[in-house]
């Protein structure tokens, strides 16, 4: 007596989302994703979307991977012991708390549209110093409505997010070779090689000057912090294993080069920066 195989369903799947398992053990979940991309936008099951499988482990090696996550405890019962980790947890989650709290706001919504906004009110400053009076709470209502004009544009115009995108890139190679190009050539001084690579300077009001080291490493790290953009379109990309890690290490060697530069370029022609620094428009490079 011989068995026959059984055979595979067919037909279309009849949600929009079904779970096949094969025979390695993943789950491959097909989902409807709405697509950015208007070319790439199909219709299936009356929405409109893409149809787009994402591989999800369940078998075995998850939960071989997931074990060594609970051989920590064993610190905790080692220095401490139960107790330690009873009110340590409470400790640590309470600390975690009031650090997302107080520097969750510098770290997403707070920086990105602060630096601008604040930037458009020393502009006021530095073009109509007698006739504009700065005020703190005019840098809050700016921050406010580069946020909001950012949210709108996303929400409702994000058919021609592409072309803006576009023009922003053309706008910032331009921008970023005209500025460059302008202090190298009409800055009337320059500073020595021994200023730029050798010269040490504490005016944070630490004493230590280490901590002061560590505080202006600060501003190298945040402007290479956006490499991570190219994970949130991995959904909608061809190729993503490919083409998400080649974009993250291609932002942060191509933007690390151009903005090298353009630090070597500043500190040899910014004059004399303590000038700079005490600018009341609250920006050195203004």
């Amino acid at each position: 007596m011989t068995s026959e195989p059984i055979p595979e369903k067919q037909g279309t799947p009849s949600g929009p989302e079904e779970e096949i398992q094969t025979q390695s053990g993943y789950v491959q979940e097909v989902k409807l994703f709405t697509n950015s991309d208007p070319g790439n936008m199909c219709i299936i099951d009356g929405n409109v979307g893409s149809s787009v499988q994402v591989s999800r482990i369940r078998s075995l090696e998850r939960g071989i991977f997931n074990l060594p996550s609970g051989s920590t405890m064993a610190m905790g019962l080692i220095n401490g012991g139960p107790a330690s980790l009873v009110y340590g947890a409470v400790i640590t989650f309470l600390g975690s708390l009031c650090s997302a709290i107080t520097l969750g706001w510098v770290a997403l919504a707070g920086s990105a549209p602060f630096l601008p906004g604040t930037q458009i009110q020393g502009l006021l400053i530095f073009n109509y110093p007698d006739s504009y009076t700065s005020e703190r709470w005019h840098g809050t209502m700016l921050y406010w409505a580069i946020l909001l004009s950012s949210a709108l544009i996303c929400i409702f115009c994000s058919n021609v997010l592409r072309l803006l995108e576009k023009i922003t890139m053309a706008l910032h190679v331009g921008f970023y070779l005209i500025i460059l190009i302008i202090m190298a050539v009409v800055s009337p001084t320059k500073h020595s090689a021994s200023f730029v690579f050798a010269t040490f300077g504490n005016n944070s009001g630490w004493l230590n000057d280490g901590i002061a080291w560590c505080i202006g490493l600060l501003s190298c790290c945040y402007v290479l912090m956006g490499y991570d953009g190219a994970t949130h379109l991995s959904e909608e990309m061809d190729n993503a294993d490919i083409g998400v890690p080649r974009a993250m290490v291609g932002c942060v060697v191509i933007n690390g080069a151009l903005g090298f530069k353009f630090l070597i370029t500043l500190l040899f022609c910014m004059g004399d920066f303590e000038l700079a620094l005490s600018s009341p428009t609250g920006f050195p490079i203004i």
